[in-house]
């Protein structure tokens, strides 16, 4: 009787395992914060909206007819908007190749390139260049300190945005400005280089609230799966070896394993679970 009790629990705990590991591909991330800047209404259409972006020389606002934000701090502009400040003048050079003559430097350019060359030295630029409208759009920073500018960029903060921790390919927030929350705000997922995710964006409700689903996976990495776990079992008001021992035994086949975490790692999300899967249903006949 005791052993069936025993094997009941193990296939309990087992199938609370299994949403548990499915949910941890999502990376672990406890409450932070960030902020948003504004948008043109144009770019707000856009799946890849930009900030609208002002761009100051010596005190004064340049009509740059091509600006804007990636990575939420490298400033894009189109080089015949340097060339009308009277910084240098643009040439085509052979091939995808664009030149930049300025007084102190000549720049080398390519078309979607990564690389750039200062008076023939070659370096690599914080962002690659790209085509935009049949424009070719360069790093603002690199060339202002290439030709021997001082350059700086601020932000003005318009709200902030409060998350909770991931759950099972979901993220849910607050966006809030000056303590109160902020209706009809669209918040948009990024991945780690600051790219909209597509399709998943929300609007924020009259309290600012907002969910972000479905999140695509992530890593399947073993301090993404050790912190869901955790969090499982403390949800289910268990110790964390009455939790890991079953997954142990049924991921593993043995009680005895090198570290639980990152065993689940090398073996793989979709390994794990057809494997838990398997001793859930072993465990269910014994019983």
């Amino acid at each position: 009787m005791q052993a069936s009790r025993s094997l009941i629990l193990a296939s309990r705990l087992l199938v609370c395992a299994l949403p548990a590991l499915a949910a941890s591909h999502v990376l672990a991330q406890t409450t932070g914060s960030a902020t948003v800047h504004p948008a043109p209404p144009t770019a707000a259409k856009s799946e890849d909206a930009s900030d609208s972006v002002l761009v100051i020389v010596d005190g004064q606002l340049v009509d740059a007819e091509a600006v804007e934000i990636k990575r939420a701090t490298q400033i894009m502009v189109w080089l015949r908007d340097l060339e009308r400040l009277g910084w240098g003048t643009v040439e085509a050079g052979p091939g995808d190749e664009i030149r930049f003559k300025g007084a102190s430097a000549s720049l080398q350019f390519q078309k979607n390139g990564g690389i750039a060359r200062v008076n023939s030295l070659a370096v690599r630029l914080p962002i690659d260049t790209y085509l935009k409208d049949g424009k070719l759009m360069v790093p603002l920073s690199f060339v202002a300190k290439a030709l021997g500018f001082e350059y700086e960029t601020s932000t003005k903060t318009v709200a902030t945005v409060r998350t909770t921790q991931p759950r099972y390919n979901s993220i849910s927030g607050r966006v809030t400005y000056n303590g109160r929350g902020e209706q009809g705000i669209v918040v948009r997922a990024v991945d780690a280089h600051y790219v909209a995710v597509k399709n998943v964006k929300a609007t924020t409700d009259e309290q600012g609230r907002f969910t972000l689903s479905p999140l695509p996976d992530g890593e399947f990495t073993h301090q993404a799966i050790e912190e869901r776990l955790r969090a499982a079992a403390a949800e289910l008001g268990l110790k964390a070896g009455q939790m890991f021992q079953p997954i142990r035994v049924a991921v593993c086949g043995r009680k005895n394993a090198p570290p639980l975490f990152e065993t689940l790692e090398v073996v793989g999300r979709e390994a794990c679970l057809e494997r838990i899967g398997r001793a859930i249903e072993l465990l269910k006949r014994e019983s």
